[in-house]
């Protein structure tokens, strides 16, 4: 049978990172404590309150990051600011699950670090983030960052998030690593100023290369609108399924010659796109 892990506290106003994490009374202070303590391969939990400010770096597989939610579920009580030397969730390690919490990026200049990068090219692969908010607070043209970026690996599913004023929503921009089976839906995407980029693909006959499904990408407070979703010539073997998108000067650039199914824009009361 599969392994039973261990779980582990992370408590921002009240840990202390000489405890052992394994109850709320003896929560650790940060996530990196706790990530230390985590066991590669055990499927262990870690789960946190509160107002952080660390860049996190999981280096081992099957290590579930979990928030906390309030009033009734609509409310994250778990929050992680970018510590300023990295992506402020940067997953290096197989089969890691990510929910229940806000990620915020570091838009400053010369630092543009993601909410959240999946890094296949080092292992980052067949991750889980669900039920999150990505945001980057206010964009401007010198300062700004994407929310989630892939790099490489398979089968990254990406579901169920509030993306928010991000110069990109989702990118995924592999050259390296075969990167394929992504998917990317049932997501809000607001404010940001491309919703989706597929920039680079790299997958083998029979495998698809990621589905962009049921997302709703508005432009609406966006600094600088371009495209709700943008698939580049090199990312092949795409799907666009059923998405809605509003307010954007080119709803769906599609060089990579995605099947596009079904997705409507704001025109006229909801306009098939048809590219």
């Amino acid at each position: 049978g599969q392994p039973v892990g261990d779980t582990f506290y992370v408590d921002a106003d009240n840990g202390n990172d000489g405890g052992d994490g394994d109850t709320w009374e003896n929560a650790l202070l940060t996530w990196t404590a706790a990530l230390a303590r985590a066991t590669d391969g055990a499927d262990d939990y870690i789960i946190g309150r509160g107002n952080f400010g660390e860049d996190i770096a999981i280096t081992k597989s099957k290590v579930h990051l979990l928030g906390l939610l309030g009033g009734g579920g609509r409310s994250y009580l778990t929050r992680i600011n970018n510590g300023g030397s990295d992506s402020t969730i940067l997953v290096q390690a197989r089969d890691v699950e990510i929910a229940n919490l806000i990620a915020i990026g570091n838009r400053d200049v010369g630092k543009h670090y993601p909410a959240v990068e999946l890094d296949g090219d080092n292992e980052g692969t067949r991750a889980h983030v669900h039920h999150c908010f990505i945001t980057m607070l206010t964009p401007s043209a010198t300062k700004y960052t994407n929310g989630i970026t892939i790099t490489s690996g398979d089968r990254q599913t990406i579901e169920y998030c509030v993306i928010d004023s991000c110069m990109v929503g989702v990118l995924v921009n592999s050259a390296v690593q075969t990167t394929y089976e992504i998917i990317v839906r049932n997501n809000l995407m607001y404010a940001c100023n491309k919703g989706v980029h597929l920039k680079n693909l790299q997958l083998s006959t029979g495998q698809f290369g990621c589905v962009v499904a049921n997302n709703i990408i508005t432009a609406q407070g966006a600094e600088s609108e371009t495209n709700g979703i943008d698939v580049d010539a090199s990312a092949p073997g795409a799907l666009l399924v059923e998405n809605l998108i509003a307010g954007y000067t080119t709803p769906i650039v599609n060089a990579g010659s995605a099947l596009s199914i079904r997705n409507y824009e704001d025109t006229s009361g909801g306009t098939l796109i048809n590219v």
